[in-house]
């Protein structure tokens, strides 16, 4: 192994972890200073309609269907493997994809976006219908704009700088939450302040686009090098992220709907907040991961055997981090509920233990299953995971009502348990024999 290459890996690993840290500051900061203050400013029903009209356009986030994501990683091994020819024509294929995505949706959203629609379809209160259509178009720009920023500071992390990827999301973010204090505090428009998050959405990714231009010169924009077979080569991993996504989407809002549906509010205020809680550790896995996946991809066309290496420290951390949630939650998971919701909703048994395992059981497959979606090998995965869930689902809908809260846990375990399988036979067939065999 050269040392000077796992020292260098070591060096973007802290860098990553550091921004990552960083990113879930900023998220945090964001969210509790904006409910308060936009609370304060517009007060509660004009804070709804802003809350249900930002709903809409998020979904937008699926409209590049997954491509942005299987292009960073194909971007990645590219560059890491000094193939710059198939780097732009991967990156120039992507940009205009992405130019026919942001048309398309552009188009829809003109024809079908009136006042009068809007006002009849959703309850606005105070707020006109035509105030209503150029917050709603605002936010969808700023949401195609952000697919342009994502392949923008995919550039950079296939040049070598993951870190500063993080950075540039998570400070845009931060930036978007600054003007949209100050737009509401000013302004107290909503319009206002939709037009200000898209034009500082803009702005950062022109920053973004100048930085890129900088470090990595011969990535260029255009469509010079527009490729159809490259597209036709995303499309696989890109359609099978979208899977994963909708999988992921289902098991955590799916038990939500059911238990509302077949049982009464207290059980769906008591699964909420304990898993609320249970699900704690996936987020401190999640920074983890997202640490390590950029690493995967470069060191996939780099140097296998240091991946292998980086592989083994990342499940051995991530197991040291299993070890102690578990032993957390099992001792004080009842006292934590009793102090932060004052006695109101208690840990049943064995179902709150039986989401304990399930939780942990996520946390482990998907560290286990970062080297496959880090070189796009993960299409039988997220089908795999896609079908699981639909199946827990079901299963929850039979044995709820006679179960209650056991069945929605027993379920959750089973699925998490069996993607849990599903990852280890992917990571021997894809990963380690193919790792050992180089």
């Amino acid at each position: 192994m050269n040392r000077l290459e796992a020292a260098w890996s070591r060096k973007r690993l802290a860098l990553t972890f550091g921004a990552q840290i960083y990113n879930q500051i900023v998220t945090l900061l964001v969210q509790l200073a904006l409910v308060p203050i936009l609370l304060h400013q517009w007060g509660a029903q004009r804070y709804g309609v802003w809350l249900l009209l930002s709903a809409v356009p998020s979904y937008l986030v699926f409209a590049d269907f997954g491509f942005t994501l299987s292009a960073k990683n194909e971007l990645t091994t590219s560059v890491a493997s000094g193939d710059h020819k198939r780097a732009i024509h991967i990156y120039q294929s992507t940009f205009a994809l992405l130019n026919i995505v942001v048309f398309v949706v552009l188009a829809i959203l003109f024809s079908a976006i009136s006042p009068s629609n809007l006002a009849h379809t959703f309850s606005l209160g105070e707020v006109s219908g035509e105030s209503a259509t150029r917050i709603l178009l605002f936010l969808a720009g700023n949401v195609l704009l952000n697919q342009y920023l994502l392949l923008f500071a995919a550039g950079l992390r296939a040049s070598g700088r993951p870190a500063e990827e993080v950075l540039w999301n998570a400070s845009s973010r931060l930036a978007e939450g600054i003007v949209t204090i100050i737009a509401a505090t000013l302004s107290n428009d909503l319009p206002t302040t939709a037009l200000t998050i898209f034009l500082c959405r803009g702005g950062i990714a022109i920053l973004v686009w100048v930085r890129l231009r900088t470090v990595a010169g011969w990535l260029q924009l255009g469509f010079t090098y527009v490729s159809l077979s490259e597209v036709r080569r995303l499309a696989a991993p890109s359609f099978a992220f979208l899977a994963q996504s909708f999988a992921q989407v289902l098991l955590i809002q799916g038990p939500v709907v059911l238990l509302g549906s077949l049982t009464n509010p207290l059980a769906v205020a008591t699964f909420s907040t304990c898993r609320t809680l249970v699900r704690l550790g996936t987020t401190a896995a999640n920074l983890l991961n997202a640490t390590f996946i950029p690493e995967y991809t470069r060191l996939y066309a780099s140097s296998r055997s240091l991946l292998w290496a980086t592989f083994r420290w990342h499940v051995l951390a991530t197991g040291f981090m299993l070890a102690g949630y578990i032993a957390l939650l099992v001792s004080s998971g009842e006292y934590v509920l009793h102090v932060w919701t004052k006695d109101r909703i208690h840990a049943g048994y064995p179902w709150f233990f039986l989401m304990i395992l399930a939780a942990s059981s996520e946390m482990a497959w998907t560290t286990a299953a970062m080297p496959i979606l880090a070189i796009n090998r993960h299409v039988r995965l997220s089908y795999a995971y896609l079908a699981v869930s639909f199946i827990c689902l079901a299963s929850q809908a039979a044995a709820l009502e006679r179960f209650g809260l056991n069945a929605v846990a027993i379920s959750l375990l089973v699925a998490h348990g069996t993607m849990l399988i599903v990852v280890a036979f992917d990571i021997r067939k894809q990963f380690c024999q193919e790792t050992i065999q180089k």
